[in-house]
Protein backbone atom coordinates (compact mmCIF):
# COMPACT_ATOMS: atom_id res chain seq x y z
CA UNK A 1 0.00 0.00 0.00
CA UNK A 2 2.77 2.38 0.91
CA UNK A 3 4.87 1.43 -2.44
CA UNK A 4 1.19 2.61 -4.22
CA UNK A 5 0.79 5.74 -2.10
CA UNK A 6 4.50 6.70 -3.03
CA UNK A 7 3.75 5.76 -6.72
CA UNK A 8 0.98 7.78 -7.01
CA UNK A 9 2.18 10.94 -5.06
CA UNK A 10 5.23 10.95 -7.30
CA UNK A 11 2.87 10.46 -10.35
CA UNK A 12 1.05 13.88 -9.19
CA UNK A 13 3.84 15.97 -8.45
CA UNK A 14 5.31 14.87 -11.78
CA UNK A 15 2.22 15.77 -13.28
CA UNK A 16 1.90 19.24 -11.62
CA UNK A 17 5.65 19.78 -12.57
CA UNK A 18 5.24 19.44 -15.93
CA UNK A 19 2.31 21.15 -16.04
CA UNK A 20 3.98 24.48 -14.11
CA UNK A 21 7.04 23.83 -17.07
CA UNK A 22 4.62 23.68 -19.81
CA UNK A 23 2.74 26.80 -18.81
CA UNK A 24 5.62 28.27 -18.26
CA UNK A 25 6.89 27.71 -21.57
CA UNK A 26 4.30 29.40 -23.51
CA UNK A 27 4.90 32.04 -25.58
CA UNK A 28 3.94 35.87 -24.02
CA UNK A 29 3.67 38.44 -26.25
CA UNK A 30 5.28 41.48 -26.22
CA UNK A 31 4.29 45.10 -27.43
CA UNK A 32 6.45 47.54 -29.04
CA UNK A 33 6.59 49.72 -32.19
CA UNK A 34 6.89 53.39 -33.50
CA UNK A 35 5.08 56.56 -34.40
CA UNK A 36 6.55 58.70 -37.01
CA UNK A 37 5.27 61.99 -37.65
CA UNK A 38 6.68 64.33 -40.28
CA UNK A 39 6.27 67.74 -41.80
CA UNK A 40 7.50 69.28 -44.91
CA UNK A 41 8.20 71.42 -47.25
CA UNK A 42 8.76 70.56 -50.97
CA UNK A 43 9.50 72.76 -54.30
CA UNK A 44 8.35 71.15 -58.04
CA UNK A 45 10.47 72.39 -61.13
CA UNK A 46 9.14 70.50 -63.68
CA UNK A 47 9.91 71.20 -67.41
CA UNK A 48 6.79 69.05 -68.67
CA UNK A 49 5.09 66.15 -67.73
CA UNK A 50 6.44 62.46 -68.10
CA UNK A 51 4.70 59.25 -68.17
CA UNK A 52 5.20 58.74 -64.75
CA UNK A 53 4.31 62.62 -63.66
CA UNK A 54 2.02 65.32 -64.30
CA UNK A 55 3.14 68.87 -64.89
CA UNK A 56 3.76 70.29 -60.91
CA UNK A 57 4.81 73.63 -59.77
CA UNK A 58 5.65 75.84 -56.80
CA UNK A 59 6.34 74.82 -53.00
CA UNK A 60 3.54 72.77 -51.07
CA UNK A 61 3.14 71.86 -47.51
CA UNK A 62 3.03 68.21 -46.97
CA UNK A 63 2.73 66.36 -44.25
CA UNK A 64 3.75 62.27 -43.49
CA UNK A 65 3.46 59.96 -40.83
CA UNK A 66 4.55 55.85 -40.83
CA UNK A 67 3.63 54.28 -36.94
CA UNK A 68 3.74 50.18 -36.34
CA UNK A 69 2.49 48.55 -33.70
CA UNK A 70 4.50 44.95 -32.93
CA UNK A 71 3.33 41.72 -31.11
CA UNK A 72 6.17 39.59 -30.42
CA UNK A 73 7.07 36.44 -28.54
CA UNK A 74 9.45 33.87 -28.01
CA UNK A 75 10.23 30.50 -26.24
CA UNK A 76 12.91 27.65 -26.50
CA UNK A 77 11.98 24.13 -26.11
CA UNK A 78 13.65 21.28 -24.46
CA UNK A 79 15.05 19.83 -27.78
CA UNK A 80 16.76 23.37 -28.25
CA UNK A 81 14.60 24.26 -30.71
CA UNK A 82 13.46 28.37 -30.10
CA UNK A 83 10.27 29.32 -31.82
CA UNK A 84 9.43 32.98 -31.98
CA UNK A 85 6.26 34.84 -33.62
CA UNK A 86 6.07 38.57 -35.19
CA UNK A 87 2.91 40.33 -35.56
CA UNK A 88 3.33 43.79 -37.04
CA UNK A 89 0.38 45.92 -37.50
CA UNK A 90 0.64 49.00 -40.00
CA UNK A 91 -1.24 51.64 -38.26
CA UNK A 92 -0.83 54.47 -40.38
CA UNK A 93 -3.63 55.96 -42.11
CA UNK A 94 -3.33 55.28 -45.33
CA UNK A 95 -5.04 56.58 -49.12
CA UNK A 96 -7.16 53.42 -48.81
CA UNK A 97 -8.00 53.87 -45.50
CA UNK A 98 -6.67 50.48 -44.12
CA UNK A 99 -4.90 49.13 -41.71
CA UNK A 100 -3.57 45.63 -41.58
CA UNK A 101 -0.75 43.58 -40.26
CA UNK A 102 1.72 43.51 -43.02
CA UNK A 103 4.06 40.81 -41.25
CA UNK A 104 2.87 37.91 -39.50
CA UNK A 105 5.34 35.01 -39.60
CA UNK A 106 6.43 32.43 -37.34
CA UNK A 107 10.59 31.70 -36.74
CA UNK A 108 12.16 28.15 -35.96
CA UNK A 109 15.83 28.03 -35.34
CA UNK A 110 19.21 26.79 -33.58
CA UNK A 111 23.08 27.14 -33.11
CA UNK A 112 22.99 24.33 -35.46
CA UNK A 113 20.75 24.74 -38.39
CA UNK A 114 20.23 28.61 -38.38
CA UNK A 115 16.55 29.92 -38.95
CA UNK A 116 13.38 29.16 -40.83
CA UNK A 117 10.94 31.47 -41.12
CA UNK A 118 7.28 30.67 -42.44
CA UNK A 119 4.68 33.40 -43.50
CA UNK A 120 4.17 36.58 -44.29
CA UNK A 121 7.45 38.71 -44.50
CA UNK A 122 9.95 40.33 -46.50
CA UNK A 123 12.07 38.59 -48.22
CA UNK A 124 15.53 37.56 -47.26
CA UNK A 125 17.33 39.97 -49.27
CA UNK A 126 15.73 42.55 -47.00
CA UNK A 127 17.23 41.96 -44.19
CA UNK A 128 20.94 41.63 -45.46
CA UNK A 129 21.30 43.97 -48.28
CA UNK A 130 24.32 46.67 -47.62
CA UNK A 131 23.34 50.01 -48.68
CA UNK A 132 24.58 53.65 -48.33
CA UNK A 133 24.16 55.69 -44.82
CA UNK A 134 20.81 57.36 -45.05
CA UNK A 135 20.19 60.34 -42.90
CA UNK A 136 16.65 60.39 -41.62
CA UNK A 137 16.20 56.83 -39.74
CA UNK A 138 14.04 55.09 -42.34
CA UNK A 139 13.21 57.96 -44.90
CA UNK A 140 14.55 56.55 -48.09
CA UNK A 141 14.80 57.23 -51.53
CA UNK A 142 11.37 55.89 -52.65
CA UNK A 143 9.85 57.72 -49.51
CA UNK A 144 10.65 61.44 -51.22
CA UNK A 145 9.03 60.35 -54.32
CA UNK A 146 5.93 59.21 -52.60
CA UNK A 147 5.94 62.39 -50.37
CA UNK A 148 6.63 65.03 -53.54
CA UNK A 149 3.81 63.21 -55.61
CA UNK A 150 6.04 61.80 -58.30
CA UNK A 151 7.89 59.01 -59.63
CA UNK A 152 11.42 58.05 -60.68
CA UNK A 153 10.79 57.38 -64.06
CA UNK A 154 14.22 55.03 -64.41
CA UNK A 155 12.03 52.55 -64.08
CA UNK A 156 12.88 50.97 -60.57
CA UNK A 157 15.91 52.75 -59.61
CA UNK A 158 13.79 54.08 -56.53
CA UNK A 159 13.87 50.70 -54.77
CA UNK A 160 17.64 50.64 -56.76
CA UNK A 161 16.81 46.65 -56.63
CA UNK A 162 13.78 46.10 -58.95
CA UNK A 163 11.53 45.51 -57.09
CA UNK A 164 8.67 47.26 -58.45
CA UNK A 165 6.46 46.19 -55.80
CA UNK A 166 8.36 47.90 -52.69
CA UNK A 167 10.72 51.01 -51.88
CA UNK A 168 14.65 50.51 -50.86
CA UNK A 169 13.91 49.09 -47.91
CA UNK A 170 11.39 46.67 -48.86
CA UNK A 171 12.46 44.39 -51.37
CA UNK A 172 9.52 42.70 -52.87
CA UNK A 173 6.14 42.71 -51.28
CA UNK A 174 5.30 40.78 -48.11
CA UNK A 175 2.90 37.67 -48.83
CA UNK A 176 3.77 34.49 -47.73
CA UNK A 177 7.22 33.18 -47.97
CA UNK A 178 9.77 30.31 -46.74
CA UNK A 179 12.84 32.12 -45.81
CA UNK A 180 15.83 30.33 -44.50
CA UNK A 181 19.11 32.09 -42.95
CA UNK A 182 22.29 29.95 -42.14
CA UNK A 183 24.24 29.96 -38.81
CA UNK A 184 26.71 32.58 -38.25
CA UNK A 185 30.17 31.16 -39.23
CA UNK A 186 32.97 33.64 -38.34
CA UNK A 187 30.11 36.70 -39.47
CA UNK A 188 29.08 34.96 -42.66
CA UNK A 189 25.72 34.21 -43.11
CA UNK A 190 24.08 32.36 -46.26
CA UNK A 191 20.13 33.15 -47.11
CA UNK A 192 17.52 32.46 -49.05
CA UNK A 193 13.37 33.19 -49.61
CA UNK A 194 11.15 32.32 -51.66
CA UNK A 195 7.43 32.61 -52.19
CA UNK A 196 4.54 31.14 -55.31
CA UNK A 197 3.42 35.09 -55.73
CA UNK A 198 5.27 37.86 -54.70
CA UNK A 199 1.93 40.13 -53.70
CA UNK A 200 0.70 41.11 -50.17
CA UNK A 201 -1.38 39.12 -49.46
CA UNK A 202 -2.85 36.51 -46.92
CA UNK A 203 -2.95 33.83 -49.89
CA UNK A 204 -0.39 33.08 -52.21
CA UNK A 205 -2.05 30.57 -54.56
CA UNK A 206 -0.10 27.90 -56.38
CA UNK A 207 3.92 28.19 -57.85
CA UNK A 208 4.01 29.16 -61.54
CA UNK A 209 6.75 30.43 -63.66
CA UNK A 210 4.18 33.67 -63.70
CA UNK A 211 4.58 34.23 -60.60
CA UNK A 212 7.39 33.00 -58.70
CA UNK A 213 9.42 35.37 -56.41
CA UNK A 214 12.70 34.53 -54.96
CA UNK A 215 16.01 35.75 -53.69
CA UNK A 216 19.20 34.32 -52.22
CA UNK A 217 23.09 35.44 -51.73
CA UNK A 218 25.46 35.40 -48.74
CA UNK A 219 26.52 38.52 -46.51
CA UNK A 220 29.35 39.25 -43.82
CA UNK A 221 29.06 41.16 -40.98
CA UNK A 222 32.12 42.01 -37.62
CA UNK A 223 35.23 43.31 -37.14
CA UNK A 224 38.30 43.35 -39.61
CA UNK A 225 41.29 45.41 -38.07
CA UNK A 226 39.36 46.85 -35.54
CA UNK A 227 36.64 47.93 -38.08
CA UNK A 228 33.26 47.45 -38.53
CA UNK A 229 32.46 45.97 -42.03
CA UNK A 230 29.68 44.23 -43.09
CA UNK A 231 29.22 43.11 -47.41
CA UNK A 232 26.46 41.22 -49.43
CA UNK A 233 26.58 39.80 -52.80
CA UNK A 234 22.66 38.89 -53.52
CA UNK A 235 20.46 37.72 -56.73
CA UNK A 236 16.69 38.56 -56.57
CA UNK A 237 14.00 37.29 -59.28
CA UNK A 238 10.74 38.68 -58.80
CA UNK A 239 8.10 36.51 -61.00
CA UNK A 240 10.51 35.95 -63.82
CA UNK A 241 10.11 39.98 -64.64
CA UNK A 242 12.67 41.36 -62.55
CA UNK A 243 15.94 40.01 -62.17
CA UNK A 244 18.62 42.01 -59.99
CA UNK A 245 22.49 41.17 -58.76
CA UNK A 246 23.56 43.46 -55.96
CA UNK A 247 26.54 44.06 -54.11
CA UNK A 248 26.89 46.11 -51.02
CA UNK A 249 29.91 47.21 -48.74
CA UNK A 250 30.08 49.36 -45.64
CA UNK A 251 32.97 50.14 -43.17
CA UNK A 252 32.84 52.04 -40.23
CA UNK A 253 35.30 53.30 -37.82
CA UNK A 254 35.24 55.86 -34.99
CA UNK A 255 32.19 56.83 -35.62
CA UNK A 256 31.73 57.58 -38.79
CA UNK A 257 30.41 55.08 -41.54
CA UNK A 258 30.46 54.79 -45.35
CA UNK A 259 28.86 52.54 -47.25
CA UNK A 260 26.87 51.90 -50.75
CA UNK A 261 26.12 49.51 -53.44
CA UNK A 262 25.73 48.16 -56.85
CA UNK A 263 22.73 47.15 -58.59
CA UNK A 264 22.22 45.68 -62.25
CA UNK A 265 18.71 44.50 -63.10
CA UNK A 266 16.67 43.49 -65.77
CA UNK A 267 13.44 43.91 -66.20
CA UNK A 268 11.29 42.01 -68.58
CA UNK A 269 8.09 44.57 -68.62
CA UNK A 270 7.18 47.58 -69.35
CA UNK A 271 8.34 49.94 -66.38
CA UNK A 272 4.96 52.40 -66.75
CA UNK A 273 1.32 51.29 -66.76
CA UNK A 274 0.74 54.04 -69.31
CA UNK A 275 2.73 52.28 -71.47
CA UNK A 276 2.21 48.68 -71.01
CA UNK A 277 0.15 48.22 -74.02
CA UNK A 278 2.57 50.21 -76.19
CA UNK A 279 5.77 49.10 -78.30
CA UNK A 280 7.90 50.24 -75.00
CA UNK A 281 6.51 46.55 -73.20
CA UNK A 282 10.02 45.17 -73.33
CA UNK A 283 12.66 44.47 -71.55
CA UNK A 284 14.85 47.35 -69.82
CA UNK A 285 18.12 46.64 -68.34
CA UNK A 286 19.72 49.02 -65.88
CA UNK A 287 21.99 49.69 -62.97
CA UNK A 288 22.33 52.09 -60.00
CA UNK A 289 24.97 52.71 -57.37
CA UNK A 290 24.47 54.56 -54.26
CA UNK A 291 27.25 55.68 -51.30
CA UNK A 292 26.36 57.70 -48.11
CA UNK A 293 28.86 58.54 -45.19
CA UNK A 294 27.89 58.84 -41.60
CA UNK A 295 28.92 60.04 -38.37
CA UNK A 296 27.81 59.72 -35.03
CA UNK A 297 28.42 61.10 -31.70
CA UNK A 298 26.37 60.74 -28.85
CA UNK A 299 22.88 61.88 -29.46
CA UNK A 300 23.79 63.03 -32.19
CA UNK A 301 24.23 61.70 -35.93
CA UNK A 302 24.30 63.08 -39.41
CA UNK A 303 24.43 61.71 -42.90
CA UNK A 304 24.37 62.56 -46.64
CA UNK A 305 24.12 59.87 -49.60
CA UNK A 306 24.08 59.98 -53.32
CA UNK A 307 22.57 57.68 -55.85
CA UNK A 308 21.83 57.53 -59.41
CA UNK A 309 20.44 54.76 -61.87
CA UNK A 310 19.50 54.46 -65.39
CA UNK A 311 17.73 52.33 -67.77
CA UNK A 312 17.11 51.76 -71.35
CA UNK A 313 13.68 51.46 -73.56
CA UNK A 314 11.08 52.48 -70.17
CA UNK A 315 9.36 55.66 -72.08
CA UNK A 316 8.83 54.99 -76.04
CA UNK A 317 10.57 53.43 -78.45
CA UNK A 318 14.41 53.61 -77.42
CA UNK A 319 15.11 56.01 -74.56
CA UNK A 320 17.25 56.19 -71.66
CA UNK A 321 15.98 57.21 -68.31
CA UNK A 322 18.05 58.66 -65.44
CA UNK A 323 17.54 59.58 -61.92
CA UNK A 324 19.78 61.27 -59.50
CA UNK A 325 18.81 62.00 -56.10
CA UNK A 326 21.13 62.88 -52.89
CA UNK A 327 20.39 63.76 -49.42
CA UNK A 328 21.30 65.08 -46.42
CA UNK A 329 20.29 65.31 -42.76
CA UNK A 330 20.88 64.97 -39.07
CA UNK A 331 19.20 63.07 -35.77
CA UNK A 332 18.90 64.45 -32.29
CA UNK A 333 18.14 61.60 -29.62
CA UNK A 334 16.12 62.68 -27.15
CA UNK A 335 16.33 59.60 -25.17
CA UNK A 336 13.51 57.34 -23.91
CA UNK A 337 13.21 56.36 -27.50
CA UNK A 338 12.21 59.83 -28.71
CA UNK A 339 14.64 61.73 -31.14
CA UNK A 340 14.49 64.94 -33.86
CA UNK A 341 14.83 64.71 -37.32
CA UNK A 342 15.37 66.77 -40.01
CA UNK A 343 16.90 66.12 -43.62
CA UNK A 344 16.97 68.18 -46.98
CA UNK A 345 16.92 66.23 -50.33
CA UNK A 346 16.90 66.83 -54.39
CA UNK A 347 15.47 64.54 -56.95
CA UNK A 348 15.77 65.13 -60.78
CA UNK A 349 14.67 62.54 -63.30
CA UNK A 350 15.18 62.57 -66.88
CA UNK A 351 13.33 61.16 -69.86
CA UNK A 352 14.77 60.65 -73.40
CA UNK A 353 13.48 59.74 -76.10
CA UNK A 354 14.34 59.87 -80.12
CA UNK A 355 11.99 62.78 -80.19
CA UNK A 356 12.02 64.52 -76.92
CA UNK A 357 13.73 65.74 -73.12
CA UNK A 358 11.63 65.96 -70.50
CA UNK A 359 12.84 66.63 -67.33
CA UNK A 360 11.75 67.52 -63.59
CA UNK A 361 13.30 68.06 -60.32
CA UNK A 362 11.71 68.00 -56.59
CA UNK A 363 13.45 69.06 -53.45
CA UNK A 364 12.46 69.82 -50.14
CA UNK A 365 13.35 69.81 -46.34
CA UNK A 366 11.44 67.53 -43.89
CA UNK A 367 11.56 67.51 -40.14
CA UNK A 368 9.42 65.67 -37.44
CA UNK A 369 9.46 63.58 -34.23
CA UNK A 370 10.00 59.60 -34.09
CA UNK A 371 9.18 57.36 -30.89
CA UNK A 372 9.76 53.99 -30.18
CA UNK A 373 8.44 51.91 -28.09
Amino acid sequence: MKKILLATTAVVALTTISAEAFAADKIKLSLGGFMRQYVALTNHDEVAATSNTSTLRGVDLGLDANSEIYFRGSTKLDNGLSVAVDFQLESSNRADGARNFDVVSMEISSDAIGAITVGSTAHAADDFLTRASLPVGTYDWGDTDGLAVTAAVAGTSSAAFGSAAGDITDTGAKGLKLKYVSPNFSGVNVFASYTANDQAADITGASSNASDAYTYGIAFGGEVGGASVAADVTHMDFGGNTETNHFGLSVGMAGFTVGGGYSDFNENRSTSILLAAAADAKSTDGSSWELGVGYETGPYSIAAAYMTAKNNGAAALSADNKDKKWQIGATYDLGAGVALSGMYWNSKATTESVATTDDFQVSGVIAGIEVGF
